[in-house]
């Protein structure tokens, strides 16, 4: 599919993708009996963790927005001090209500089935990661806490242990890293602490001083297609509805990887795009679009609900699973893999922080 000129300079303000800093830890935990977690496993971890921050914090604090839970699992738009761009810029980023995307993922690290609850018997381990984005590394401290207190008391729901009593399975953090711009560092090695001396954004430029060069972006062959998973259930929203494996086009694709990557960026990044930009990207998604098609044969739809205990009543988590076939001409396909790089990190549609939306470039 040869490119013209002219297609390629459409794209051109696709060739970068815009600032957004992230930091992630790793939690490593050894199942002191038996411990079954509800799907999506992650959410598990996630409402642990809104519970022991808003234990930190009074009511009044969280009320007034000053908390760190009510800037982590609420997070207002006045928490993040968005730039005056206008309904018209900040409708198609998603940041044009009250509440703007949280700061954080949380995900299991290894690849489990989609849907499934999460079983394990006494001294499995699991390690979850916690994705912090820009200046939220700054939490270190009080996050690495609440992890480390929140599988003493058992995670998951009740279940009959060894010895016969039906609770929920106590799991010990056994061991804890952070990783940042290509450099990792322990941080706990089932006895002993050892953070940073600073857990402030300044954290990136270290790292980056230590390994410049650490993270190089591969290139694939001209001819090769693009193939991602997607590891966890993706729920894609466009036009108002909640996207099907029939009803996935590039235009849709597209139109969620921009209002994700850029919404992000503008919220947490360092340097946030100025509006003309932020339109600029949205125009040149339009021609990548057009010049993409997607194989979805191995693409399908898994059914799953989560429980709020903060709303009492269960949630959709069902979401698009196996893996999406991208065909382009090399420099469109080089444009989506820089994007879906970004993906990775931040996830891509709705109910990223509790571990939706995991994708993977193959």
């Amino acid at each position: 599919m040869p490119v013209s000129s002219s297609d390629t300079a459409s794209i051109e303000p696709l060739r970068e993708v815009p600032a957004l800093q992230s930091a992630t830890i790793q939690f490593t935990y050894r199942a002191g009996g038996r411990v079954h977690l509800p799907s999506p496993p992650a959410n598990v971890w996630r409402g642990q963790l809104g519970y022991y921050l808003r234990r930190l914090g009074s009511e009044s604090a969280h009320e007034n927005d000053f908390s760190l839970y009510q800037r982590l699992f609420r997070t207002p738009a006045s928490a993040v001090g968005l730039p005056e761009y206008g309904s018209r810029v900040l409708g198609p980023i998603g940041l044009a209500g009250e509440h703007v995307p949280h700061p954080f993922v949380v995900r299991l690290a290894s690849s489990e089935s989609p849907g499934t609850d999460l079983r394990l018997q006494p001294g499995e381990t699991a390690t979850v990661e916690l994705v912090l984005m820009g200046a939220t590394v700054a939490h270190l401290p009080q996050l690495t806490a609440a992890f480390e207190m929140m599988g003493t008391g058992g995670l998951g729901s009740r279940t009959e242990q060894p010895g016969g009593s039906v609770e929920r399975g106590p799991m010990d953090l056994k061991g804890a890293s952070l990783s940042l711009g290509g450099v990792h560092l322990d941080l706990f090695d089932g006895a002993q602490w050892s953070l940073p001396p600073t857990c402030g954004p300044e954290l990136y430029d270290q790292a980056g001083a230590l390994a410049p060069n650490a993270q190089e972006e591969s290139s694939s062959p001209p001819g090769d297609p693009l193939l991602v998973r997607f590891q966890a259930p993706t729920r894609l929203k466009h036009s108002g509805e909640i996207v099907r494996p029939s009803a996935l086009t590039s235009d849709a694709l597209a139109a969620c990887l921009y209002r994700r990557a850029v919404g992000m960026a503008v919220c947490y990044g360092e340097d946030v795009p100025e509006a003309g930009r932020i339109k600029a990207i949205g125009k040149a998604f339009r021609p990548l679009a057009s010049a993409t098609t997607l194989g979805k044969s191995d693409l399908s739809w898994t059914q799953d609900s989560r429980y709020s205990h903060r709303q009492e009543r269960r949630h959709p988590a069902g979401g698009l699973t196996g893996t999406l076939r991208i065909e382009a001409p090399p420099e469109h396909r080089s444009t989506w893999r820089r994007w879906l790089r970004r993906a990775e990190q931040i996830h891509l549609g709705k109910a990223t922080s509790m571990g939706l939306g995991s994708v993977e470039i193959v």
